[in-house]
């Protein structure tokens, strides 16, 4: 119900219409203007919604979100938001007993679509999802969001995919006309513009921090009107953006760096699983998990010898057999794996904690 001119937003590096009644701002805007009073006064404040509130409990981010609660002024209502907390009702006794502020749970737990599980270990990534985007509207997986877990991962992605056709039917002629009117006026000619324009045109989009702002909001806009069947991003988009898909997929299951990498937190899963599912498309949403490419290609491979009786008494089939036994691929040293029963774990896992 509010007009374009009484709402403003605020980031670090972008400012538009600063002094409107309702101000959209990321976490640390908020902080930096309760510790200068003499420059922002806060007396005409009266509410203040903070969403993704999990953040709270982040190691690094979290005492901002910390310090805010503790500097707003008493007139001050607050909303906190967040689909991923487990220990709620013990962080609003906290909140009462340390700040004095007094919040009502309103707490829900289930989901408008329902979700299904698939763990994925005879399938390489680029041909589980050619198979996704096979079969008629209704039977299709995409649109889909693929999470890899750093940015380097997500261009490895994005180009394993290339020779493949991505596209459905009613997407390539109106996706084309965009790209070849933005590319016209030079909008690709900048940083990771023309490695992105080659994968857009695919129908697979690519998103994560280090990307141009435009050209995130254009993988944005593309997935929206449903130009492109996989948007390839990082965590952060499920943490901030509402870009709800069909499905989501994740490459991995561990993150960290090399040698010391650990399963993703469950607070973080729940967030990329959750946005698996549109309330107003679809009636289930589907949430994939891909095997490492070595165990697929052991699964395969072990597969192709159970072709064979392992009671056969032919001769040339018992020394194929023997040979395929012998060339079993195994998992190598210093790799670190991850597992389906990992995978079920996150799906029954508790949302984290807010400490």
């Amino acid at each position: 119900g509010f007009s374009r001119n009484q709402i403003g937003l605020v980031t670090g590096n972008r400012s538009v219409n600063s002094k409107a009644n309702v101000l959209v701002v990321v976490a640390e805007i908020l902080l930096n203007r309760l510790l200068h009073p003499e420059a922002f006064d806060f007396t005409g404040v009266s509410a203040v919604v903070m969403d993704e509130f999990h953040s709270f409990a982040e190691p690094e981010r979290g005492i901002v979100w910390e310090l805010s609660l503790s500097l707003l002024p008493e007139q001050v209502r607050l909303m906190l938001l967040s689909a991923t907390v487990g220990n709620a009702s013990l962080f609003l006794s906290w909140l009462r007993q340390q700040h004095g502020r007094d919040l009502t749970l309103v707490q829900g737990n289930e989901r408008r679509v329902p979700q299904e599980y698939h763990w994925i270990g005879e399938e390489l990534l680029p041909d589980h999802l050619a198979e996704m985007v096979r079969g008629d509207e209704d039977s299709r997986k995409p649109p889909a969001l693929v999470f890899c877990f750093d940015r380097a991962k997500c261009w490895a992605t994005a180009d394993r995919l290339r020779g493949r056709d991505m596209l459905v039917e009613g997407q390539q002629a109106p996706l084309a006309a965009k790209i070849d009117a933005l590319a016209a006026d030079g909008f690709f000619d900048h940083g990771a513009g023309p490695k992105l324009k080659r994968i857009l045109l695919r129908g697979v989009g690519v998103h994560h921090a280090g990307l141009l702002p435009k050209y995130r909001r254009l993988v944005e806009e593309l997935f929206q009107e449903k130009l492109l069947s996989f948007c390839v991003c990082t965590e952060t988009l499920a943490a901030g953006m509402n870009l709800p898909a069909r499905s989501v997929v994740l490459a991995e299951l561990l993150k960290g760096p090399k040698g010391k990498k650990k399963l993703i937190a469950a607070s973080n899963a729940n967030q990329m699983f959750g946005r698996a599912g549109r309330p107003q498309f679809d009636t289930q949403g589907h949430v994939f998990a891909i095997a490492h490419e070595d165990d697929v290609k052991i699964h395969r491979h072990k597969q192709k010898i159970e072709q064979i009786p392992e009671d056969t008494k032919d001769p040339k089939l018992m020394a194929a057999r023997k040979k395929l036994v012998k060339k079993t691929p195994k998992r190598r040293e210093g790799v670190q794996y991850w597992s389906e029963p990992q995978f079920e774990s996150l799906q029954t896992a508790e949302p984290g904690k807010l400490v």
